[in-house]
């Protein structure tokens, strides 16, 4: 079954407000979500670990994975439940102007 394709006009709509969620968003830790996520949260390296059956070091090393931007999305994904956490992963154009269903037929 096929879904029905977007007008433009509820396209733009839900781009803007992915465009509106995005400015209130913070900026990406330095530590990395995961790290962060975690104190936040006051759950310890040693305590994610035993959520996701693995050791503390493999924690640590995946902390570091996602800081280089190496993470697989089903790991990050896999971190974020064992956090209690959904995790969201959107594309959000920079241009609305540039999408396939603009006026300009791109």
């Amino acid at each position: 079954m096929t879904r029905p394709k977007a007008s433009f006009s509820s396209l733009a709509t839900d781009l803007k407000k992915l465009k509106a969620v995005k400015k209130i968003l913070p900026p990406k830790p330095i530590k990395g979500w995961i790290a962060k996520t975690r104190e936040n949260l006051d759950i310890t390296a040693y305590e994610l670990a035993a959520r996701v059956n693995i050791t503390q070091s493999v924690v640590s090393k995946l902390e570091q994975s996602e800081r280089d931007g190496t993470m697989k999305l089903n790991t990050l994904k896999r971190m974020a439940q064992a956090m209690g956490c959904d995790l969201f992963y959107v594309f959000i154009p920079t241009d609305v102007g540039h999408t396939k269903d603009s006026k300009g037929g791109k």
